[in-house]
C-alpha cells in the first residue's frame, strides 16, 4: 500500500482533487484521506509510537477507493498496492 500512495500523490495534487471530486468524493472525505496518508507516511505504516495505538481513518472505505481509483497512476500500477 505503501508505493501505491507514493505513486498516487506523485501526481499534481490538485489533478488528483479534481478526479476525486468528479469521482463523487466530498471535500471532507478528500481531507480525511490526507489526514489519513499523513499519518501513514509520519510513521512508516507502523502503530503510533510503536505502542499498541492504530490509527483509523475517519474515512469510509469505498471513499478511499474512489480517491486511489482517480489517480492516473492507478491503473498502470495497481498490481503494485
Amino acid at each position: 500500500m505503501f508505493v501505491l500512495f507514493q505513486l498516487i500523490y506523485s501526481q499534481d495534487m490538485e489533478s488528483l482533487k479534481a478526479s476525486a471530486l468528479a469521482a463523487g468524493v466530498s471535500d471532507d472525505e478528500w481531507r480525511q484521506m490526507l489526514a489519513y496518508t499523513a499519518a501513514v507516511f509520519q510513521n512508516c505504516g507502523n502503530y503510533k509510537s510503536f505502542g499498541d495505538t492504530k490509527f483509523v481513518p475517519e474515512l469510509d472505505p469505498e471513499a478511499f477507493k474512489k480517491i486511489a481509483r482517480a489517480s492516473e497512476h492507478y491503473t498502470m500500477h495497481k498490481d503494485k498496492g
